[in-house]
């Protein structure tokens, strides 16, 4: 009986994308970026390793597949600093204990691209403002910013490509700004329950 060697690899170059602090979990879409082929007697031992290469820093792990094809999900691992990644596919092994293929070099790593977490920080801390005083905001995370806030019951929205913002207080009954602002991500991130809602969407989602 000849039996196949195993091999693994990524069936596509296609680029992840995380947010700073997320866990490397498979991603709920029917695209193929992640997915890694197996050919062999199933099941399989995949040895990874995922290199941070800003830190330089490399975790390693072994996973058992029993199926042909599976998706990358270690959530064992957390994205702790922003910047890209490389996992990597170190070796396979299968049920018959033979040696494995000569991978693909060119599918053997694919990249994970770790974003920070969008947020908007403001300048000031005070409650209290006069008409025609300006809020200033700094925004973190990657642009373009699409923000939506709630000024005096005026919903009001913007797009911004640089990170500081500014809003000028309009005319009200009174020139106080009732602790109207909170910032809160289009995927319900945690924000203050003493404020009216500020929203940032961003493809990573954060608040003050």
């Amino acid at each position: 009986l000849v039996l196949q060697r195993p091999s693994a690899r990524f069936k596509t170059q296609e680029q992840l994308s995380y947010c700073l602090s997320d866990v490397l979990t498979a991603h709920e879409s029917s695209s193929s970026a992640g997915v890694i082929a197996l050919e062999g007697t199933p099941p399989y031992q995949i040895r990874l390793s995922i290199r941070n290469l800003a830190t330089s820093a490399v975790h390693k792990e072994t996973v058992e597949v029993h199926d042909k094809h599976w998706k990358l999900n270690l959530p064992s691992y957390t994205f702790k600093s922003i910047g890209p990644h490389l996992v990597t596919i170190e070796s396979v092994q299968d049920a018959s204990n033979c040696e494995q293929a000569i991978p693909d070099q060119a599918y053997r790593t694919i990249r994970i691209d770790v974003a920070e977490t969008a947020a908007i920080v403001p300048f000031d801390q005070r409650q209290d403002y006069c008409i025609g005083d300006v809020l200033q905001f700094q925004l973190e995370g990657t642009p373009p910013w699409n923000i939506g806030y709630v000024l005096h019951d005026h919903v009001l929205s913007s797009a911004h490509h640089a990170s500081f913002l500014a809003i000028e207080s309009m005319a009200a009954p009174s020139s106080k700004l009732p602790s109207y602002l909170r910032s809160r991500s289009h995927n319900n991130s945690r924000a203050s329950s003493r404020s009216r809602p500020l929203r940032i969407n961003n493809r990573c989602a954060g608040q003050l």
